[in-house]
């Protein structure tokens, strides 16, 4: 507490008759991070991230060999202790830290400290701690964080974003189950069409053989009447040749009892 108060009030008195914001020039060496792409990509941002808050930032070739002289001239010095480094590097504050991620989305580590060059005595520090997941978050929501907590000690922003994060799931579950259910309902009225349609198809089938039985119906009795009057038909005239042929053969009988005379 007692060092960020430090930092503020050294931060007010440098800005006192600037014309816009000015909080010293700070040193930034190169962040471990997993990739070497990854160690100069966020250094870079943080760098910018500094230069638009109000630092100054010293050039980047100059600390690479700065950092290099001191640690051959500091050899064994642990990284917490940068004891006489203000000789030699021209800034006032010096940021180091590191940044862990292991690239499944199971949460970003990440520790910045910042250096009082004059005293080598640690001044603040800020963190992250499993908060965010994705490079995206970091440089953006992560970098606020992190100038917030080194000037500000405080991390609002953070807090915001994580309620704000809890929020959109929350959000994103209900979509999500409004989307479920909507499907539900659609699928299942859906199936109710089908069954609609299957009912519908099976009365209108059931009607078409139903007609089709009364026509095959109807045919077969039109069939058998035609028998029938045709049966009728050859019955009389079987009747009238048999009564001819009684008619004839009657009159042959009487004719043998005739005598007849001749002369």
């Amino acid at each position: 507490m007692i060092n960020r108060m430090m930092l503020i009030l050294t931060l007010n008195s440098i800005s006192i008759g600037q014309t816009k914001d000015y909080y010293g020039t700070v040193a930034v060496s190169l962040i471990d991070a997993p990739t070497k792409f990854y160690t100069v990509s966020f250094t870079n941002k943080l760098e910018k991230v500094f230069s638009e808050s109000g630092f100054d930032v010293v050039e980047r070739n100059s600390i690479n060999k700065i950092m290099k002289e001191w640690k051959l001239k500091t050899s064994g010095v642990t990284d917490d202790e940068f004891e006489g480094i203000g000789e030699i590097l021209a800034a006032d504050y010096l940021i180091t830290g590191t940044v862990d991620d292991d690239g499944k989305n199971s949460g970003i580590y990440c520790v910045i400290k910042m250096i009082d060059v004059q005293s080598g005595k640690l001044m603040d520090a800020a963190s992250i701690e499993g908060q965010i997941t994705t490079k995206r978050e970091l440089y953006d929501i992560g970098l606020e964080s992190i100038m917030e907590q080194l000037v500000y000690g405080t991390n609002q922003k953070m807090k915001d974003y994580q309620v704000a994060a809890v929020v959109e799931s929350t959000n994103k579950t209900i979509r999500e189950l409004n989307q479920k259910q909507e499907t539900m309902r659609l699928e299942s009225q859906l199936k109710k069409k089908e069954m609609k349609e299957k009912r519908k198809s099976q009365f209108f089938r059931g009607l078409y053989d139903f007609t089709m039985g009364i026509i095959y119906a109807f045919i077969r009795f039109i069939e058998l009447l035609i028998i029938i009057e045709k049966e009728d038909d050859d019955s009389s005239n079987y009747s009238i040749v048999t009564k001819e042929n009684y008619a004839l053969s009657k009159s042959i009988r009487l004719n043998k009892g005739i005598d007849y005379e001749f002369g």
